[in-house]
């Protein structure tokens, strides 16, 4: 950027400083002292003598500019942001208008240092910081112009930090977009694509009613610019799907080693491996999710053209149906764990949302009246008398303790959508537990039967403390194994059972919704008997951070005990060392030497049981880990 040079400020304002009637001598011989020290880069001792200039004459707002350019020399950016922003409120046009140009330079510099020597590598903080700091500079070198039309500098910076943003904005859009394709899974990545999607329809649903305008215009061009982007996303989607395929296959030429299920992964931990699909059925499966997916980007590029074409509703019709298909995908992909968990939170978060009405409900329920009350979609009371539910009632129909204030009419078309999701998960919760159970029960009888072996019968303490402290990680390793594999075969056995009676509830808070009725105590029946089947569930990130926590203090307290015992077993040994050293003979030397092989072998014999230790730990693994083949009906 072409900055304004200090030099050249400083002598111009000068001029005026000396030939104004009313500036004291001894505030011009200071500002005299102020140019000859900046001139020779002594840029605090300038600063000094401008301020002290300023104490003589406070009114003049050109000897203020001036220390605040010494400031800015000498790095203090702080103190020449605060100077430079007194001196703005000056009516001095040349003064105002050379200090909102230094100002946007001031904070167009800070933008630059902030995002350091690598710009688009910037996140977080920096990227919302460095930003501000450039809208900052932008409004400042408007200023500039709005005091001056004619300053090119002024005019090139602005629009030079207007193009920079828009740059580096879609530099930061893209790297984002490389990096979620290379670390989210499947899972992942494709709940990404979907609250993306929900968001745009939010946005499309918000301006559907809106009158024309620069503000409506804007908001549509960038929905048009997100959803293209968005749609964009659709083939790696599809490589993401191909590699969860194939990774669920077992390797050619002998039986899956098996592993532990990742985040996003298809299958869920404590599943063994039977057969694996055949070619032509994985294949089958490869292609009908790849049709879901491109259905899910030709519904994107419609809403796009939709919106291009002022077709609102159009847009909102397609964007609806690539989420639906978007659910679909999820559906068929995720396993039994993750749809419980979704369908949980998702109930939880409708319930959230319709608190405010519930309770209104709930208190006209309990009104004297004898007739049960319903809360219309307009947030009245109203009796339900047989009477369309979609006329309002009046404010006599309540009594003096009812709020004042009208409750927001809920969007009876949202909660039917996101309920009838709840429907689809309970639905698909007990197709997968019911095909998945038995393997799971199978896998859960051989690992009771799986048992670490005892420990051998060894002579040395320590060595026998060596290894009692090997077979106690199997067994916990064993224990919490099996833990997880219990529950998850607990919650299957419940999802068999109670799934359906969710669904009932579900679809009936579905029905009511279609009538435009609340339907608060059906939502939270579900939710309840959703909660049931998901406690056997066994939380194994907290788990594996209770069980690191565990460790860590086990460790630090072994280490402090260590520490103490070893210094004082070091210096006993040296000690012992020295005395035999001067009076053993060369004999005694040789068993000693002897001594020393033994251990370096029990040594290695300790080295040995960790590896076979590690050894047993990966097949307990290895057993959890494996896959089964599951018929989907979906």
């Amino acid at each position: 950027m072409n900055r304004l040079p200090y030099m050249s400020v400083l002598a111009l304002l000068l001029l005026s400083v000396l030939t104004g009637a009313d500036t004291p001598d001894a505030a011009v011989s200071k500002v005299r002292d102020g140019i000859q020290q900046f001139r020779n880069s002594e840029f605090s001792e300038a600063e000094k003598s401008f301020s002290e200039a300023s104490e003589i004459a406070p009114e003049n707002a050109t000897i203020l500019f001036d220390e605040a350019c010494a400031a800015l020399a000498a790095k203090d950016n702080d103190q020449a942001r605060e100077l430079f922003s007194k001196a703005a409120l000056a009516e001095h046009s040349t003064v105002s208008v050379k200090v909102h140009y230094n100002l946007g330079c001031l904070e167009a510099d800070a933008a630059r240092e902030k995002l350091g020597d690598d710009p688009a590598g910037a996140t977080g903080d920096v990227r919302e910081e460095s930003i501000q700091l450039m809208l900052t500079a932008v409004r400042h070198y408007r200023d500039t112009l709005a005091l001056d039309e004619q300053h090119t500098d002024a005019r090139h910076n602005l629009e030079l930090i207007r193009l920079y943003i828009k740059h580096i904005q879609s530099q930061w859009e893209e790297r984002d977009k490389q990096k979620d394709r290379e670390e989210k899974g499947l899972l992942q990545f494709l709940k990404m694509i979907a609250d993306r999607e929900t968001q745009l329809r939010t946005t499309t649903k918000s301006v559907v009613d809106e009158p024309d305008s620069v503000q409506k215009r804007q908001a549509v061009r960038e929905t048009v610019a997100a959803q293209r982007t968005l749609q964009e996303e659709i083939e790696p989607l599809k490589q993401k799907i191909d590699e969860e395929l194939q990774a669920s296959q077992p390797a050619a030429g002998g039986p899956h080693p098996g592993s532990p299920a990742q985040p996003g992964s298809l299958v869920q931990p404590g599943v063994a491996a039977q057969s694996p699909p055949p070619d032509d059925q994985m294949e089958q499966t490869r292609s009908l999710l790849h049709q879901l997916t491109d259905e899910v980007g030709r519904n994107m590029l419609t809403a796009a053209e939709a919106l291009d074409s002022n077709d609102s509703a159009a847009a909102i019709v397609a964007e609806t149906e690539a989420l639906m298909l978007l659910h679909q995908l999820y559906m068929a992909l995720a396993p039994y764990p993750d749809i419980l968990q979704r369908a949980v939170e998702r109930q939880q978060a409708l319930l959230g949302e319709d608190a405010d009405v519930a309770e209104a409900r709930e208190a006209a329920a309990n009104e004297p009246e004898e007739q049960a009350a319903t809360v219309s979609a307009e947030g009245a009371v109203e009796q339900n008398d047989g009477a369309d539910p979609d006329d309002k009632a009046t404010g006599d129909d309540t009594d003096d303790t009812s709020s004042d204030a009208p409750l927001a009419a809920p969007d009876f078309e949202d909660l039917g959508e996101g309920q009838s999701r709840i429907t689809d998960f309970s639905r698909m919760l007990a197709l997968k537990a019911e095909a998945e159970l038995p393997q799971v029960q199978q896998q859960l009888e051989e690992l009771r039967q799986s048992a670490p072996p005892e420990p051998a019968e060894v002579e040395d303490e320590e060595k026998l403390s060596e290894e009692g402290a090997a077979v106690e990680a199997q067994q916990h390793q064993l224990q919490q194994q099996l833990k997880q594999v219990e529950g998850l075969a607990k919650s299957m056995e419940l999802a068999v059972q109670l799934a359906p009676e969710v669904e009932q509830h579900s679809q009936a808070a579905v029905d009511r919704f279609s009538q435009r009725q609340l339907a608060v105590s059906e939502q939270q029946e579900t939710h309840r008997i959703l909660k049931q089947i998901a406690e056997p569930l066994v939380d194994q990130d907290q788990q594996n951070q209770d069980d690191q926590n565990q460790d860590d203090g086990d460790q630090d307290q072994q280490q402090n005990e260590d520490g103490d015992q070893g210094e004082q077993n070091q210096e006993q040994q040296e000690s012992e060392q020295q005395e035999k050293d001067e009076q053993q003979p060369d004999s005694e030397q040789q068993d000693a030497q002897s001594k020393q092989d033994k251990a370096e072998s029990i040594l290695r014999q300790a080295r040995e049981r960790e590896r076979q230790h590690k050894d047993l730990q990966k097949q307990l693994r290895a057993i959890l880990g494996q896959r089964i083949k599951v018929d989907r009906d979906w």
